[in-house]
C-alpha cells in the first residue's frame, strides 16, 4: 500500500493543510503503485488532495476516492462533499 510521509514540517493552518495535500497526492500518483483511495488527516488536507487529483486530470471518486475528517463548514460546501 503505497504512503506518503511528508517531507519538512510547516505550520498547520489551512493553507498550508491543503497545500500538503496537494503535494502528497502529486506525488503518490507519480509513482508505479498509484493509490485507488485516500484517508487525509483532516478536511483541508483532504481539499488539497482534491485539487491535486483534479489538476492531474482525474477525477474524484471515480478515479481516486478521497475521505477526510473533522467536518469542517467548508466541506458541506465543498464538491464533492
Amino acid at each position: 500500500m503505497p504512503q506518503w510521509h511528508g517531507g519538512e514540517v510547516i505550520p498547520a493552518g489551512d493553507a498550508e493543510a491543503a497545500e500538503v495535500g496537494r503535494t502528497a497526492i502529486t506525488e503518490l500518483l507519480g509513482r508505479e503503485d498509484t493509490p485507488t483511495a485516500v484517508v487525509a488527516i483532516n478536511d483541508m488536507t483532504a481539499i488539497g488532495v482534491c485539487s491535486g487529483i483534479r489538476a492531474l486530470g482525474l477525477t474524484i471518486g471515480r478515479d481516486v476516492s478521497v475521505v477526510g475528517f473533522d467536518d469542517i463548514v467548508l466541506a458541506s460546501l465543498y464538491d464533492p462533499r
